[in-house]
């Protein structure tokens, strides 16, 4: 099934059209047409990548598979601050003078600059 999904092709336009109000339209028309269907493996491109994770996200239950294409699964107002933050740490990294430090010197400087996860 090929879903067209609000504000495209011959769907109805609404002002708002967030990819959770777009997953919910999913799940609607899931259980209007195909309340039967059972487990299910929901394909996504691009925007319907977004669509299809954040149903996932909100009815994991209804799915057995995912399969996303050409689509991350990142917010760009989280990922603008990534990019922020990486450009940070290699200019850090880059200027950092490693002339008469020891191993141990180096990492409690990165220790107290960055957090560090292993």
């Amino acid at each position: 099934m090929l879903v067209d999904n609000r504000n495209h092709g011959s769907s109805q336009h609404i002002d708002s059209m967030s990819y959770k109000e777009m997953a919910l339209d999913l799940q609607a028309l899931l259980k209007n047409n195909f309340s039967t269907i059972g487990k299910f493996t929901l394909l996504g491109h691009s925007m319907g990548g977004k669509i299809a994770m954040t149903y996932a996200c909100l009815y994991p239950q209804d799915l057995d598979g995912l399969i996303i294409i050409d689509s991350a699964p990142i917010d760009h107002k989280v990922d603008n601050e990534i990019s922020k933050s990486t450009r940070e740490i290699i200019n850090y990294i880059s200027e950092y003078n490693i002339h008469g430090k020891n191993r141990k010197e180096m990492l409690n400087d990165f220790n107290n600059k960055f957090v560090i996860i292993i």
